[in-house]
């Protein structure tokens, strides 16, 4: 496995016999987790697919990071990306797709920088086949934001503080939002993951990859109703909606419960992916 840049790492699968028309998966994680965590997911797609994996990390300090350094470290990425054949522009077309696997908020985020970076610096589109929302995207709330970002904070003596200076931070945010009329940060990230043209051939915009929604109604961090929206909206825009809602299970640990019946899932949506990715690679011979 080889680090593509800040955060980022390839693995790469032995060079198939086979044409496949999915030439990668990209697996943005949750907040904090490391890519050790995330190399148990893309396991399954490597053994199963034989597909190499890009796999993206989000932490807390990438909030502060500038558009600049940000654009510095996804250059990198976008480079392999077109290596692959996975994004495409106005001039050229994909000759293959993407299949993208996101956590959490801390995922969906890293996942929506990553689409605006390409169309806004290079006018791309990163084609993707099928996406799986694994407890995402959420609706920001004071508490869940206090849960997420003290999460990682172990010390017993530091962490009432931080979580009450965090409570301060985030009471004074949803104010100013309230006030402005403005949309949060995850309102932003939940609209831009609707949008069509950040995850197909520009020219041919205007349908939704299929999704996977799995999440739990015991998610402390997510708020199941705001999944279940998103779901809808999405369904509404013309995409292929599954939803697999889970029986007390914690914040992106779906997978640990029952790992047969979550890739069962992953599968059947693995399935119609190839399918819509046969359909881009078939255009990029035209």
């Amino acid at each position: 496995m080889e680090q593509v840049t800040d955060g980022v790492w390839l693995d790469k699968t032995p060079a198939s016999t086979d044409e496949q028309s999915i030439g990668l998966v990209i697996i943005f994680g949750w907040m904090d987790a490391s890519v050790r965590h995330l190399q148990k997911y893309g396991q399954w797609y490597r053994t199963e697919n034989n597909l190499s994996v890009l796999y993206v990390e989000s932490r807390q300090r990438d909030v502060l990071r500038s558009a600049a350094a940000t654009a510095q470290v996804l250059e990198p990425v976008r480079t392999i990306l077109a290596e692959y054949g996975v994004v495409a522009d106005d001039n050229a077309k994909a000759t293959a797709a993407c299949f993208v696997h996101v956590f959490s908020d801390g995922g969906s985020r890293s996942l929506k920088n990553f689409t605006g970076f390409l169309h806004d610096a290079h006018q791309q589109t990163l084609v993707a086949a099928g996406i799986v929302f694994d407890s995402c995207p959420g609706q920001f709330t004071v508490t869940t934001a206090v849960r997420s970002f003290a999460a990682p904070i172990r010390n017993l003596l530091l962490r009432p503080i931080a979580v009450g200076l965090l409570y301060v931070f985030f009471s004074a945010l949803r104010l100013i939002h309230l006030v402005t009329f403005s949309p949060d940060a995850t309102e932003v990230t939940r609209r831009a993951l609707l949008e069509p043209g950040r995850f197909g051939q520009p020219s041919e915009a205007g349908s939704l990859a299929p999704r996977l929604y799995q999440y739990s109604e015991s998610d402390e961090l997510i708020v199941y109703q705001a999944v279940e929206a998103h779901a809808e909206a999405a369904r509404q825009s013309g995409a292929s909606v599954m939803l697999k809602k889970w029986e007390n299970t914690p914040h992106v640990r779906h997978m640990q419960a029952d790992p047969a019946a979550y890739w069962a899932e992953v599968a059947k949506l693995y399935e119609q992916a190839e399918q819509h990715a046969a359909v881009v690679a078939s255009r990029a011979k035209l």
